[in-house]
């Protein structure tokens, strides 16, 4: 057996009977934090291995180097190191309590109508930020084309916030409305109307004003929150469902390459790319090309300093992203970047120690979320706020370079969002909505 067949072959099981044996070890029920970063991770980064066996020549890989085999045995080698530190991260003695209290969770104190008025604001945000791309590009893909090439955000590209936390919010609020009127509260027909509304307008600006990300991702956790609190068969109904997703995302590819791109869809490439599954292929580059060329630490400093704005700071590092610059460094003439896994950015700047202490720092978070939000049975909004910072501060492959400027981005909008629907700033409403 030739090294182009054996060594996709061995990656692939070889990642899936370690993905596995980690599985056995820290999943603890169905839908939890482990099981949902150990899924998407393995989408991420041990399927797309499959797709070696083929010969695609679309791939950016076949196009920069000669031969896959040797960096995807690399590749293969730092997962296992990388998930062996994660594991020991989860499983370890340390009480999550002391990090778990840096993620909001949503208590008694909340107060639901004034929760309601805030994702009424969001959401209304959301649609004018999508009418404005709609009115400026003048129909629906260039609208999808504004975005994509940064041309609707310029340097307020973090605006786009507002669109993912208004989306996860009002997927929380829409399931908790259900779950509450099973449960015997008076929650109106109307109510449950208007909590769609909110949903359908969010998921709309995501697809226009977000990226693929920004609908795919609430749609899983859509799917994740039915599967758990309505369905009777949750596997059987997440399979098909997580099949469908893919498909979504396939189709959202097909449409950005023929009528936004105005490109040729090349069916097997696109699967990969578009379903989600191409960073491996890019990451390859990366461990070929420049993971020897990384100083001492380089990546999680200009990491760090990216959380101090330009105007406060005119002379920090102008790449802040280490995907920004790999990208501009093979391909000079491009505006974006390819993203770097977390663990191959720990081994670039720090080697191999680097992408074990990277993997024990993975599971501790992830340990930490499990530990704050193991309501999410019971709380919709515990399910949400743990997809959306698994999702966003460690997956695919653990913890980046980017996780401070992820935390303010992604966690600190719900601290304040919290904060302002709490009884402690409007004490005397929730009087007033209990008594009604």
């Amino acid at each position: 057996m030739s090294g182009e067949i054996a060594v996709p072959l061995l990656y692939f099981f070889g990642l899936s009977i370690v993905w596995l044996t980690v599985a056995m070890v820290i999943v603890r029920r169905f839908f939890d934090t482990s099981f949902v970063f150990l899924m998407f991770s393995a989408y991420t980064i041990i399927i797309p291995g499959l797709f070696y066996l083929f010969d695609l020549n679309d791939l950016p890989s076949s196009k920069l180097i000669e031969s896959f085999s040797s960096p995807l045995l690399f590749q293969g080698l730092i997962a296992v190191v990388f998930i062996m530190g994660l594991m020991i991260g989860f499983v370890s003695f340390a009480k999550p309590s002391s990090v778990a209290r840096f993620f909001p969770h949503v208590s008694s104190d909340q107060i639901r109508s004034v929760m309601f008025v805030g994702i009424f604001l969001l959401t209304i945000a959301s649609g004018l930020f999508a009418a404005f791309a709609l009115f400026l590009g003048g129909g629906l893909f260039e609208a999808v084309e504004l975005v994509r090439y940064d041309k609707l955000y310029g340097d307020f590209n973090f605006l786009r916030q507002f669109v993912r936390i208004g989306t996860f919010l009002s997927i929380a609020y829409l399931l908790d409305s259900y779950l509450r009127k099973r449960a015997g509260e008076n929650i109106s027909r109307t109510t449950l109307r208007i909590a769609t509304l909110f949903l359908c307008i969010n998921f709309f600006a995501a697809l226009i004003t977000g990226g693929k990300t920004y609908l795919v991702y609430p749609l899983f956790t859509l799917v994740i929150g039915y599967t758990l609190y309505f369905s009777k068969s949750p596997l059987k109904t997440l399979i098909p469902a997580f099949l469908m997703l893919v498909i979504v995302v396939i189709g959202l590819q097909y449409a950005r390459i023929v009528y936004v791109a105005e490109n040729d869809f090349n069916i097997e490439s696109q699967i990969i790319t578009g379903g989600g599954m191409g960073y491996l292929d890019t990451n390859l580059i990366y461990l070929d090309l420049m993971a020897d060329q990384i100083d001492l630490g380089e990546d999680f400093y200009n990491g760090a300093v990216g959380i101090i704005p330009r105007f406060l700071w005119p002379g920090k590092p102008e790449t802040i992203t280490a995907g920004g610059n790999f990208r501009r460094t093979v391909v000079p003439t491009s505006k974006a970047g390819w993203p770097v896994f977390g663990f191959n950015l720990w081994y670039s700047n720090f080697g191999w120690i680097g992408v074990f202490i990277g993997g024990v720092l993975s599971g501790f978070i992830l340990k930490s979320l499990s530990f704050r939000y193991k309501d999410y049975r019971s709380n919709p909004y515990s399910l949400c706020f743990f997809c959306l910072f698994t999702i966003f501060l460690i997956l695919p492959a653990g913890l980046s370079n980017l996780f401070f400027i992820n935390y303010i981005l992604n966690v600190l909008p719900i601290w304040i969002f919290l904060w302002l629907s709490s009884s402690k700033i409007l004490p005397g409403t929730i009087l007033l909505e209990r008594q009604t």
